[in-house]
């Protein structure tokens, strides 16, 4: 898809834009630290290379190039899930099905019907997680083979795109909807993984964050059961029952839109907990590096969030 775009590129006497090889070289030297200038970038060399060339198979290509970016963007971010940046609302498949139809010519070889269909999937399965509110049929308690699960318990959900590990989520509703399917929604836990941060951050073992983010899934999504403690509980206490490693420690907020972290002075959490046993000694709670600081030598200053600030941001 892209030689002739190189082609073009190479060619067009008008305002400089990176190349895809340039691009990509500043990807891999983590130079982009913000998703929506990477975005700019690449939608600006598109666009010059469908407004300069007269080669038909040009405007395909570009056409079906921003196509193939929005899937693997929305599979990277998660859909917002995982990492949420203005560029998933400046720029949506929704663009690129109207450029389709507005170049008759060009329907059939961008496969028109293939974005169509695959928006209206997209919109079903948004449906599809959204129950009609007047079938809804509230419960405290509900069981999946053979587990019982309350309003209040900690579960892993199975993640969609190319997340790998489960979410934690903490069940706040519980609901029938009209065929009998049960459903949760509930409040995500974050890995530091899933948070915009400074490269020099470090975290507890198996720490998570609160954040402002909510999912609605089917009970049958529900892969297993997890504990999170409140940082001052968990050097105190231990869960009844739980492995070490389905164990997490919380101390901060998280807010996905405005990537930052703010203390948690009141923890609060509705429903069923579970039993906690005194500890014999206190942990020893060690802080681990951020996942992203052998990626970058970067200075902190040179960190910013995709909003401007200069505080927690991201060090993707």
């Amino acid at each position: 898809l892209s030689h002739s775009l190189f082609n073009t590129t190479h060619r067009a006497p008008c305002v400089r834009v990176l190349s895809l090889a340039k691009m990509a070289e500043w990807l891999r030297e983590a130079r982009y630290l913000r998703l929506d200038h990477l975005q700019k970038d690449f939608l600006s060399l598109l666009r010059q290379a469908s407004e300069t060339s007269q080669d038909p198979q040009v405007h395909k290509d570009c056409l079906a190039l921003q196509w193939q970016y929005l899937e693997v963007r929305g599979q990277v971010t998660n859909n917002g899930e995982r990492l949420w940046s203005p560029a998933l609302e400046s720029f949506t498949h929704r663009d690129v099905q109207k450029k389709v139809k507005g170049h008759e010519s060009l329907s059939s070889s961008v496969s028109l019907d293939t974005v169509q269909s695959s928006e209206v999937a997209e919109e079903a399965e948004m449906e599809d997680v959204l129950p009609d509110e007047s079938s809804k049929e509230y419960v405290q308690e509900a069981s999946y083979g053979s587990e019982l699960y309350r309003v209040g318990n900690m579960v892993y959900v199975k993640a969609r795109g190319l997340q790998q590990k489960p979410h934690v989520a903490l069940i706040e509703n519980i609901y029938k909807d009209g065929s009998g399917d049960v459903w949760l929604e509930g409040c995500l836990f974050y890995r530091p993984e899933e948070t915009f941060h400074l490269a020099s951050r470090k975290f507890y073992e198996n720490e998570v964050f609160k954040s402002d983010f909510h999912i609605i899934s089917r009970l049958a999504e529900v892969v297993g059961r997890a504990c999170v403690l409140f940082l001052r509980d968990y050097t105190k206490f231990v869960p009844e029952g739980f492995s070490d490693h389905d164990v997490y420690v919380c101390e901060f907020r998280y807010g996905h839109k405005s990537k930052s972290f703010k203390k948690i002075k009141i923890w609060n959490l509705p429903g069923t907990q579970p039993r906690l046993i005194a500890r014999d000694f206190p942990p020893v709670l060690n802080r681990v590096p951020s996942m992203f600081s052998t990626k970058t030598n970067k200075s902190e200053g040179e960190w910013e969030l995709e909003t401007g600030s200069k505080t927690d941001s991201s060090a993707r």
